[in-house]
């Protein structure tokens, strides 16, 4: 349903989850964690016990996954429903354990484990649950400095309001959607923009210094968001190539699911959307002053740094090596990092994203590192 080029379906899909979305807070203390026992003959003592509320047929599908589910009061009622995976996730990382993301898979009993830690970790005694599509999908903390809630929605009507706005004659290109871990890309053309023409000053003046240029490539604005938290609500310029190549602007614009945030905070963020693409051309120009003597180690330490994909670097670093001598600039350097992306799976598109973001993070490593690097490129 999100994974579209129809903006109407995207709208659509994303009013019905805020309509059909129930967030609940519970006292820590009344939420329990259970494993279902693959046992229907024991059923009715099964509902009776766990509040579960839902047939008898769903009861007994659970029981024989061995599912965990988890009890909480909704509507007013104790009620027991399954645990989705980022669910468990929430409550690995709310326990202390880094890594969540990874030991989502572990038994019954090392989750329930988990959970009693995970007790004595949240603000106020308070979590905050979303039940979405019959789980429970997240367990954040009830304290709205440590957690708000951003609907999807709410934040892409608030950048279409500011698209209208400052980028006459964009249009909608695609939306992605990671649904393990409720991740939502939308990209913007800006097409004949006013940003467009940034584009091409960037695209002069990048020819006046003998840099590889940018031609063919299209601005848009990239926006990303998880209404669990996974990551913040982000904006950020970015280029499209005819060619099908990408190349990340960076300067990415972000608010949190923190601190009482609201879609209003979200829509004060995206005015300075036009800035931003200005920003992010001068930041490029000024890798091209960022002399990098080792240009093959430098690259390698940011691939291993950012931990990007070791069979496509290696192919970018060979084009790089064919180009450039024993000494290039920070732009050239970043240049060939973007060509990684050109080299993965075209139909991973999540892959594809986490990669360019992970890229895009590589220029403040290099602008930060502008004196050091000078004189010595190791980045280690």
């Amino acid at each position: 349903m999100y994974n579209t080029r129809d903006i109407e379906e995207l709208l659509k899909g994303l009013r019905q989850e805020k309509d059909t979305d129930q967030w609940c807070r519970n006292y820590v203390k009344e939420l329990t964690v259970n494993e279902l026992p693959d046992a229907p003959i024991i059923l009715e003592e099964v509902k009776s016990k766990l509040h579960f509320r839902g047939t008898d047929d769903e009861l007994i599908a659970l029981m024989g996954k061995n599912d965990l589910v988890i009890t909480i009061g909704l509507n007013g009622k104790l009620t027991t429903l399954p645990m989705g995976e980022t669910a468990k996730s929430d409550i690995i990382a709310r326990a202390g354990c880094k890594g969540g993301n990874l030991f989502r898979k572990i038994s019954a009993k090392d989750m329930e484990a988990f959970f009693e830690m995970a007790k004595n970790y949240y603000p106020a005694t308070l979590a905050l649950s979303l039940v979405r599509d019959g789980k429970v999908q997240a367990v954040k903390s009830g304290d709205d400095n440590d957690y708000s809630i951003l609907p999807k929605i709410d934040l892409v009507e608030k950048l279409i309001e500011r698209l209208d706005a400052d980028f006459l004659g964009y249009e909608f290109d695609k939306s992605v959607y990671d649904e393990e871990m409720d991740i939502l890309t939308v990209d913007f053309r800006l097409g004949n923009s006013m940003a467009s023409s940034i584009i091409d000053q960037l695209n002069e003046e990048l020819k006046r210094v003998g840099m590889p240029t940018l031609d063919g490539y299209e601005p848009i604005i990239r926006f990303r968001t998880s209404d669990l938290g996974y990551m913040a609500a982000t904006v950020f310029p970015h280029l499209i190539g005819s060619n099908g190549k990408s190349f990340t602007l960076g300067n990415t614009l972000c608010l949190t699911h923190k601190n009482k945030h609201t879609p209003d905070d979200f829509a004060n963020i995206c005015l300075q959307m036009f800035a931003s693409v200005k920003e992010a051309t001068e930041e490029i120009l000024s890798l091209a002053n960022i002399t990098i003597l080792h240009p093959s180690q430098c690259f390698s330490n940011l691939v291993k740094k950012k931990v990007l994909p070791i069979k496509e670097a290696e192919i970018a670093l060979e084009n790089m090596k064919q180009s450039v001598g024993t000494s290039c600039t920070a732009y050239e350097l970043y240049y060939y990092l973007n060509e990684i992306v050109s080299y993965l799976d075209a139909t991973n598109q999540n892959k594809i994203l986490d990669v360019e973001e992970r890229i895009a993070q590589c220029i403040g490593i290099l602008l930060s590192d502008k004196l050091r690097m000078s004189v010595d490129t190791s980045l280690q």
